[in-house]
């Protein structure tokens, strides 16, 4: 649009771009710009937002598939890091937890996946978010939505759960 002015959401920002190079960051409220020759390049919101990392087959230290899949919560910090350092930081971010949680798991075995679930989840925030420093982006929350072992070795767990509790009673 044509208007001397951009009027900013709470909780946004705004990069404002000069004849295509960065100028300056656009605050909440009404801000002024010079039509033409100013161009909002890139909105950001600073609230918290989810992404679904989707499921993804990941190889245990006792060599199982598992397929994995998981919810990841950021916010962006710095609008100038989120345009100018990475070309798209949504897709970004959920390739990083999706490799990120591949190797999380790849370092424990099968039966300690389900008992240490708030371990992973909490070493793979922390990798996520000091990776994702450089682009603005905060890794507030990651969670595990659903670990799925193979038909055979589920089968297998719960009859070895029912043996345990016929050796009880």
């Amino acid at each position: 649009m044509l208007l001397p002015w951009v009027l900013v959401p709470q909780q946004n920002r705004y990069v404002l771009e000069r004849f295509g190079r960065y100028a300056k960051i656009l605050k909440p409220g009404l801000n002024f710009k010079i039509p033409v020759i100013d161009m909002v390049a890139y909105k950001h919101s600073l609230k918290e937002q989810v992404i679904n990392v989707d499921s993804q087959n990941a190889i245990t230290r006792d060599n199982v598939k598992l397929r994995i899949d998981g919810v990841l919560y950021y916010k962006f910090f710095d609008p100038w890091k989120a345009s100018y350092n990475v070309k798209n930081p949504i897709t970004a971010l959920s390739l990083l937890a999706q490799t990120s949680m591949r190797s999380e798991i790849g370092k424990i075995e099968l039966d300690r996946t389900f008992e240490e679930r708030d371990s992973l989840n909490a070493k793979i925030r922390e990798t996520v978010s000091h990776a994702s420093e450089i682009w603005g982006i905060e890794c507030m929350r990651y969670e595990i939505k659903d670990i799925s072992p193979p038909e055979q070795i589920r089968r297998s767990m719960e009859l070895q759960a029912e043996s345990e509790r016929i050796k009880r009673s």
